[in-house]
């Protein structure tokens, strides 16, 4: 699946309208080219001396993804800018309780089934590398 910046932006908009009621701004999109394991990253709109900027969305573009599995992904990305930018908590738990209240959130209302991690989206033309250190 070929996936573009644009296609993220339409993405974030249709889910942002439907699970999040509008509240989220447009982010910054980039297409990054990982291969060490991560699949997605929210930046919380901060640069390097903490002055508040645009927040930002990446996303691995050698991931193979599927429909499914990006909407997972961003959905997921959009669930850390919305704890940031609208319950206000910028802490060191990425991902607890705030996160995960969202996530059960999604799926009661919406049977959506968002992972904590992308261990299930394997690159494109080889297997997924495992999330291990190198020596």
């Amino acid at each position: 699946m070929l996936i573009t910046v644009d296609d993220l932006k339409r993405r974030f908009a249709d889910y942002n309208a439907m699970y999040f009621g509008g509240v989220l701004a447009m982010p910054k999109f980039s297409l990054n080219n990982w291969n060490n394991g991560i699949i997605g990253k929210f930046r919380n709109g901060r640069d390097k001396n903490g002055t508040p900027c645009q927040p930002h969305i990446r996303i691995a573009k050698y991931a193979a993804f599927t429909d499914e599995t990006l909407k997972e992904i961003l959905i997921h990305e959009m669930i850390h800018y919305y704890v940031v930018f609208i319950d206000g908590y910028d802490g060191l738990f990425s991902h607890g309780f705030r996160f995960r209240r969202i996530v059960r959130r999604l799926r009661r209302e919406y049977g959506l089934v968002i992972p904590m991690n992308a261990k299930h989206i394997p690159y494109k033309n080889e297997k997924k590398k495992a999330n291990v250190r190198k020596k």
